[in-house]
């Protein structure tokens, strides 16, 4: 008899240190796995603000860029028609020598 009394005893005893125990436990997995979903909340809401703005800053990029392209192709154009009028100094030289001679 004092043998049941005493593993009922210790039974209780030990019921009532782990019950608190547990509880603790319970608390910090439920808190843990709270916090990793407000966390994956968080990146979520971050992504839905910042996508739209990524996409307008992406299609101000390309605008610009193909600004740049065109102005630089501009330049460039504008590069080889000034090369190609070389020749006009020549002819200015010869309208030169032509009043030159008519005078």
């Amino acid at each position: 008899m004092q043998n049941k009394a005493r593993k009922r005893t210790l039974k209780h005893t030990f019921s009532y240190l782990t019950q608190p125990v547990s509880l603790h436990m319970s608390e910090s997995i439920t808190s843990v796995l709270n916090d990793s979903s407000l966390v994956l909340y968080r990146v979520n809401e971050h992504i839905h603000k910042k996508v739209p703005q990524l996409v307008e800053e992406k299609r101000a990029l390309a605008s610009t860029c193909k600004s740049v392209e065109t102005a630089n192709q501009d330049l460039e154009d504008a590069r080889q028609i000034i090369s190609s009028m070389q020749w006009l100094t020549e002819l200015s030289e010869i309208e030169a020598l032509v009043k030159r001679a008519l005078s």
